[in-house]
């Protein structure tokens, strides 16, 4: 109902674009998406929506609903099952239409995913990649197997089968000629690679980097530093670790990512467990610059470090009483962010079941009201296990929202 009536409201100059200008409203709509204007990216897709109506385009109508629901799921505004029933109204308008079934059905298996429906997403992805082959439509088979097969399979821990996925997603985007698909489905394959315990995951992150570099896609190039960054440390390359890791925090921050800046911070204090004594020296000296001149990030980076740092030297008393006072000294100054970040790992860390309990609802409840969703699941799943140590398995919210 909400669309008739944005309908009923549109000029007719909207109504009269021609398919072209539709489209370049989509590209828009995408723009506004990846600056995380959710409003505006949705209003564009209704805009085009209205027009490819008029037009009697039904895969540009796909298109557009594609992006109203994701700009509507990423503002909350719409769940994925109401989502699900919308896309399912259209799939009976496609009937056999190729082109908008397609479409539909790789909006249909990303809702799939949303509602942690793996199979499901799969098999319905698997169904449109052989329609947009059908099509000869490389960059929407590239995009469906890079981001929607590969996930759900890697998901499902059926990791040869992503890594299958994942390779064909590479030779479709090169036979494209499309740079940014074929960044992605580096990426990919790096994922699965490091799945199936491949030694060469590295070669094929630094093409996946390189690639989002000469794009300018720098909030992909971020998650792949932090991505490089981890790789590094395992393989005992410190001093490269902490490098690319603080270059994807410093991007986080850049774009104002916080759930990027907390999986930062988290990837630093890996790092510090890996390494505790190579790498506590020096963040005590880290910390104590970032405090001298007020730089807050750097200082809750280096607290970070040295926490990872006790707990790699099996110290975890001191690492629950530096996260509890850096929480508070957070708490203090209005920083709700730090201070969630610091509280999850009281949460995580304290031996007293009570303690963690309270620092982890504390930390729940800020990361919702800065609506971190990334922070929210990561609170919810230290939640669960404290509950289910407490014999409370009934409060923990996995089990709540399996309910829903």
């Amino acid at each position: 109902s909400d669309l008739f009536d944005f309908t009923l409201a549109t000029p007719n100059k909207l109504i009269n674009m021609s398919a072209q200008e539709a489209m370049v409203q989509l590209q828009e709509s995408d723009a506004c998406k990846d600056r995380k204007e959710f409003q505006e990216c949705e209003k564009l897709a209704q805009q085009a929506l209205v027009s490819f109506r008029s037009l009697a385009d039904a895969k540009g109508e796909a298109e557009a609903w594609r992006r109203i629901i994701g700009a509507r799921l990423a503002m909350g505004t719409v769940k994925a099952e109401e989502a699900q029933r919308i896309v399912t109204a259209e799939l009976r308008r496609a009937c056999s239409r190729p082109g908008p079934k397609a479409v539909l059905l790789l909006t249909s298996a990303e809702l799939h995913l949303v509602a942690g429906k793996s199979e499901q997403a799969l098999k319905t992805a698997l169904e449109a990649q052989s329609l947009f082959a059908g099509l000869s439509d490389l960059s929407m088979e590239a995009y469906t197997l890079h981001t929607v097969v590969t996930h759900a399979c890697l998901l499902l821990a059926r990791n040869e089968q992503a890594l299958e996925a994942a390779s064909k997603a590479l030779r479709v985007s090169q036979e494209s000629k499309q740079k940014g698909d074929e960044a992605k489905s580096w990426h990919a394959v790096a994922t699965a690679r490091l799945a199936v315990g491949s030694d060469d995951a590295m070669p094929a992150m630094e093409r996946a980097l390189a690639l989002y570099k000469e794009l300018g896609d720098s909030q992909s190039e971020m998650n792949m530093l932090l991505m490089l960054g981890e790789a590094h440390a395992k393989i005992g390359n410190t001093s490269a670790a902490l490098e690319l890791v603080r270059e994807g925090l410093a991007r986080a921050q850049e774009f104002n990512l916080q759930s990027r800046v907390t999986s930062a911070l988290e990837a630093l204090m890996s790092i510090a467990q890996l390494a505790p004594t190579e790498v506590q020296e020096t963040a005590k000296d880290e910390l104590k610059a970032a405090r001298a001149c007020g730089d807050v990030m750097a200082e809750v980076a280096a607290v970070m470090l040295i926490i990872g740092g006790h707990c790699g030297l099996g110290n975890v008393k001191a690492a629950v009483e530096m996260a509890q006072a850096m929480a508070e000294k957070m708490n203090s100054s209005g920083n709700d962010a730090n201070e969630a970040r610091m509280l999850a790992q009281v949460a995580q860390l304290a031996s007293d079941k009570q303690e963690a309990l309270a620092a982890a609802q504390r930390s729940l409840n800020l990361f919702e009201k800065l609506r971190d969703v990334s922070g929210q699941a990561a609170v919810k799943t230290i939640l669960d296990q404290l509950y289910a140590d407490l014999n409370q398995c009934s409060k923990a919210p996995g089990r709540k929202e399996a309910k829903k």
